[in-house]
């Protein structure tokens, strides 16, 4: 059985892919679940948590988004639509899963970019995302910046 930490690093994976797939194809979220679970075993990941990262990152799409504003330039030429989707889940995670570190929920948005990103998005993904964590876990980062300093 796959340990917790793998399943849910291959459903972040599935996600940037779906979400890709979504902005791309306009489809519906339920065409999109009933697409990824119709033939792939749910043992290897964590269904509710790609279905509830899904179901938000479609439907608050604009409001998570919004979020990043005022946190990094975007690059020349626009934001492309894989980094778009890692921000997506990124910011999804960071508002809305609590129970997922910042540091993990960063680190992780930065391995998925540097899978499906463009060759340096990574650098922008990592600036925005520390950004956005201080305000939205505000409290999180101060207490990791206080033990940080304590070493």
């Amino acid at each position: 059985m796959a340990s917790f930490r793998a399943k849910r690093r291959k459903t972040r994976s599935l996600l940037i892919q779906a979400l890709y797939q979504q902005d791309m194809s306009n489809a519906a979220t339920h065409e999109i679940l009933a697409e990824y679970f119709s033939d792939r075993s749910d043992k290897k990941l964590d269904v509710e948590f790609f279905e509830q990262a899904l179901r938000a990152c479609i439907n608050k799409k604009q409001s998570f988004l919004e979020q990043t504003t005022g946190h990094g330039n975007i690059p020349a030429g626009g934001m492309d639509k894989v980094t778009e989707a890692v921000i997506l889940l990124a910011v999804y995670e960071l508002s809305e899963r609590v129970d997922v570190p910042y540091k993990v929920v960063i680190d992780e948005a930065l391995e998925l970019s540097k899978k499906y990103g463009a060759s340096d998005s990574y650098r922008f993904i990592n600036g925005l995302l520390n950004s956005v964590a201080t305000e939205v876990r505000a409290e999180e980062v101060k207490e990791q910046q206080n033990n940080s300093s304590k070493d």
